[in-house]
């Protein structure tokens, strides 16, 4: 089944491999219109992460609603990430090269699902079915009939 729709398992396949992965939680702090904020950002959302949590703590009512977001503050009016992984909360930081820097790379999954020979054999078939329909085409034109077998 999975040879016949190989991408119709992507997902299950994604979804597998997260199971035994631990949590990254993420809060954000500080003023969103910052620009050290996107780059931030732009810096988690690199890397397809689908164990993430993300939190923007806009105000003090933000932590109140959710414990994640308590305690963590924007350092001198800017914009700071909090992020814990692998049981392990590192310290606030406040760039994209910093969280860059803290961030461990997710597992790397490859899957082959291209069919190299079926493909080629596939573009000969489509090629030659191609040709033989000019070919045909061109053999009316100029009134050649394909002899009857006998």
């Amino acid at each position: 089944m999975m040879e016949r729709s190989p991408a119709g398992f992507t997902g299950l396949l994604a979804a597998a491999s997260a199971l035994d992965l631990p949590p990254v939680e993420v809060v954000f702090a500080g003023p969103r219109e910052h620009a050290t904020f996107d780059d931030m950002l732009k810096v988690l959302h690199t890397d397809y992460r689908p164990n993430k949590v993300v939190l923007w703590k806009e105000d003090e009512s933000t932590g109140d609603l959710l414990p994640l977001a308590q305690g963590k503050t924007a350092e001198k009016g800017e914009p700071t990430v909090y992020l814990c992984q692998n049981t392990t909360c590192h310290a606030p930081v406040q760039t994209g090269t910093a969280l860059n820097k803290l961030l461990e790379r997710p597992q790397e999954i490859r899957l082959n699902i291209f069919d190299e020979d079926k493909k080629n054999a596939q573009i000969l078939v489509d090629e030659q079915a191609n040709f033989m329909g000019v070919m045909g085409n061109i053999f009316q034109q100029f009134g050649i009939q394909k002899k009857p077998e006998k």
